[in-house]
C-alpha cells in the first residue's frame, strides 16, 4: 500500500501545480509565463510540504526515514526522522 501512495501522491502534486499555476496566470498557457508562474511556489501535497525550486524548476521536498515495527501483532512503518526540504542530490552538489 506505501508504494500505491507514491505514485497516486505524484498525479495529486502536478495537478495541483498545474491549478495554481492556471490561476496565477488568468489561464495563459505560453511557455515562459507557466514556467515563471511555478517557480517558487508551494503548496500541501499528500506527502506534505512541497515547493519549486525557483532556480532548477526541480521539486523540494522533506524525505521521512521509516522502520517497520511490530505493534499489537501487525507490522507498522514507524517514522523515524525526517530530512527537511531535500533537493536534487546531484544540482545540490553543483552549487
Amino acid at each position: 500500500m506505501v508504494c500505491a501512495r507514491i505514485f497516486l501522491a505524484s498525479p495529486y502534486d502536478g495537478m495541483q501545480l498545474i491549478y495554481e499555476v492556471l490561476k496565477k496566470t488568468n489561464g495563459d498557457t505560453q511557455g515562459d509565463a507557466f514556467v515563471n508562474a511555478a517557480k517558487g511556489m508551494s503548496w500541501e501535497s499528500p506527502r506534505r510540504p512541497m515547493t519549486i525550486d525557483p532556480d532548477t524548476r526541480d521539486v523540494i521536498h522533506n524525505i521521512y526515514l521509516r522502520k517497520v515495527e511490530r505493534a499489537k501483532g501487525e507490522l507498522w512503518n514507524i517514522e523515524f526522522a525526517t530530512v527537511e526540504m531535500v533537493k536534487d542530490p546531484d544540482k545540490a552538489a553543483r552549487e
